[in-house]
């Protein structure tokens, strides 16, 4: 990616890292960033782009770069999130639901095919079960143990195998 990107991402990241946010604004981005409207505008549609693409890369992408199957990916994406708790916690309080589904669907997919899983129609199942794990994880407030979370999540990766 470029610098402006770069540096939008670690804006993100910085603020969303910090504290609960109730609400952050591309206004507040702007104002931070020192970015103008226009140019993050020209990167990002809306700002929940700009909250999906700081997560894309902050955490699925670093769960996909340290894995070298489905169940490292679900270990490493587990492990990242709970360690950026607050920055995941907001990113998911602060972005649209469809967007959140969307972005998690999309996600496990590209990694079931990446780890050349099952490809069939009980897939969109399996796939609708890790989406609802991590979304009562996240409404939990990332409160439940990490490693019940993988283990639910792995006994789900395991129906796709056989």
């Amino acid at each position: 990616m470029n610098v402006t990107v770069d540096h939008l991402i670690q804006i993100i990241h910085r603020e969303l890292s910090s504290h609960r946010i109730e609400r952050f604004t591309m206004t507040d981005l702007i104002r931070l960033s020192k970015v103008t409207r226009g140019t993050v505008y020209n990167y990002f549609e809306s700002i929940d782009d700009l909250y999906i693409a700081a997560f894309q890369r902050l955490i699925m992408d670093k769960a996909t770069e340290d894995s070298d199957s489905f169940e490292d990916f679900i270990y490493e994406l587990v492990t990242n999130i709970s360690e950026n708790k607050t920055f995941s916690l907001n990113f998911y309080r602060l972005t649209k639901m469809m967007h959140k589904r969307g972005f998690l669907i999309n996600n496990l997919n590209k990694q079931l095919l990446r780890f050349n899983m099952k490809q069939d129609n009980d897939r969109i199942y399996v796939v609708s079960g890790f989406c609802f794990i991590l979304i009562n994880w996240f409404d939990a407030d990332l409160r439940n143990d990490k490693d019940k979370i993988i283990e639910e999540l792995n006994y789900y990766s395991q129906m796709i195998k056989e």
